[in-house]
């Protein structure tokens, strides 16, 4: 059955019946509203629609309980009749029947309603008087009436019909709306297009109109808090820290909270965060990564709820991504040396902010005094030290100083050895002449030898000076 019979039959009917046109007072055109709300007592006739948004239903109405709503128009134009189409989602409000009763309802007060159109459900379980292909169907009350009684005087407010429910399941909102279809031998032609809500103005039109739906609640969700917490809370650039979500149930802490963590971090330059995780008893962790320089950083976790459980979120305390501190200590041995020697110079580096993090990279040398002693440019460490060798090029003192270059987890530190003495060898000079025994004026061959005591490869070079126990001063080279 085509929309076409709403309008060929109601209004056709209306038209016969109502006063002409011709002869009804002229007047500015109302625009009312047609709204969805809490049913009242029959005998009282509403006053308006409820503030938007209207929520119906309550946490008395459990499953199997039975629920009533009607249907309002207020402020509309002159009427004698109605057709809606009121729909819900079946597996949480299943429409029972929808009825006129009481002298409050709008058709009762003009007049011998007529009742064209009764359709629950299709007619499955429900009255199936006059579906409507396109209209009809499961979850749908559909009601058309019109008053032979006579026209409202405008503006028009009263109750349409009540429809009558069972509830079916537990929700926090499901909504309740009208049936849309833009066939214009549907609904596509109507008092709202494309809603199937029609207002008829006694004269084979419809009254425009605004329309208001609703929402049934009959659970209320739990409050939850949610927590994160990562560890640990300094890290190196390149390292990690586990960021655990804990979501408590705060309304009734018995009840532990399911679904999803998603996770953000404050500074996505320092460090980023797995995006989500699904809570296993209440609880379930990511992991963020140092991808950049040193700096600090938040996490931030939103659990989005479940069916029971109303969303929450919380940041973590600050995670700070710092390289380590070191210091570097250089020794040499030995630490005296003869000219042309060598000492070997260890730099030892640790970390002193975790000393389980062994650092890596290179320690750069130098010498105090370079005309005492020179020291190999660097060396690369290995299990935290490495040897340079020092060595002596004339006699003095001088210090060996080590600085580590640092490296991707750890700070740069410096340090100086102890003082290396250069010293010249030893030598021991043996004198002999001959002949030992000469006449005055004859001559006696002085011979020098000079030994170096404390390396015996290195000869001695330079002059002896000679003086005889007479004090007659003679000057020889060495041989």
């Amino acid at each position: 059955m085509k929309k076409i019979f709403f309008v060929s039959v109601l209004f056709v009917i209306a038209m016969l019946l109502v006063i002409p046109a011709s002869t009804r007072t002229a007047h500015a055109q109302f625009i009312g509203t047609v709204c969805i709300d809490p049913a009242i007592a029959q005998a009282t006739a509403p006053a308006g629609c409820s503030t938007a948004p209207v929520t119906l239903g309550g946490t008395s109405l459990t499953v199997g309980s039975t629920f009533s709503l009607e249907v309002d128009v207020a402020g509309s134009d002159t009427t004698n009749g109605f057709e809606v189409a009121v729909m819900t989602d079946p597996n949480v409000l299943l429409p029972l029947s929808a009825n006129i009763t009481g002298a409050g309802t709008l058709v009762n007060i003009l007049g011998s309603p007529l009742t064209l159109v009764n359709c629950i459900n299709n007619g499955v379980g429900g009255s199936a008087t006059n579906c409507v292909p396109g209209i009809d169907g499961l979850g749908v009350a559909h009601m058309a009436v019109t008053s032979l009684g006579g026209l409202s005087n405008p503006p028009t407010t009263g109750r349409l019909m009540y429809v009558n429910y069972q509830v079916k399941s537990l929700t926090t909102g499901s909504p309740i709306v009208y049936v849309q279809n833009a066939d214009p031998t549907i609904c596509g032609a109507s008092s709202h297009p494309p809603d199937c809500v029609f207002i008829s103005n006694g004269g084979g039109g419809f009254d425009t109109e605004n329309i208001q739906t609703a929402s049934f609640a009959n659970q209320v969700l739990d409050n939850t808090s949610t927590s994160v917490v990562c560890s640990p809370n300094t890290i190196v650039p390149g390292a990690t820290s586990t960021c655990t979500a804990s979501v408590s149930d705060t309304t009734t802490p018995a009840n532990t909270p399911t679904g999803t963590v998603s996770f953000t971090s404050s500074n996505t330059a320092v460090g980023t965060v797995g995006a989500s995780c699904v809570l296993t008893s209440g609880s379930c962790a990511v992991t963020f990564t140092s991808v950049g320089p040193t700096g600090t950083a938040t996490v931030s976790g939103t659990y989005a709820g479940d069916a029971t459980h109303n969303g929450s979120s919380g940041t973590s305390g600050t995670i700070t991504v710092a390289k380590d501190n070191t210091t570097t200590a250089v020794s040499c041995a030995p630490a005296s040396i003869n000219i042309g020697g060598t000492s070997t110079c260890t730099a030892s580096v640790t970390d002193t902010t975790n000393a389980a993090r062994t650092a890596t990279g290179t320690v750069s040398f130098t010498s105090s005094n370079t005309a005492v002693g020179t020291v190999a440019a660097s060396c690369t460490l290995v299990s935290g030290s490495c040897t340079a060798v020092f060595t002596g090029v004339a006699a003095g003192t001088a210090t060996v100083s080590g600085t580590y270059n640092g490296d991707t987890a750890h700070n740069t530190s410096s340090g100086t050895s102890g003082t290396i003495t250069v010293v010249k060898d030893n030598t021991t000079t043996a004198v002999s002449c001959a002949p030992a025994s000469i006449n005055i004026g004859g001559t006696s061959t002085c011979t020098a030898t000079v030994t170096d005591t404390t390396t015996a490869s290195r000869i001695a070079t330079g002059s002896v000076s000679f003086t005889s126990s007479s004090h007659r001063r003679v000057l020889l080279l060495v041989l």
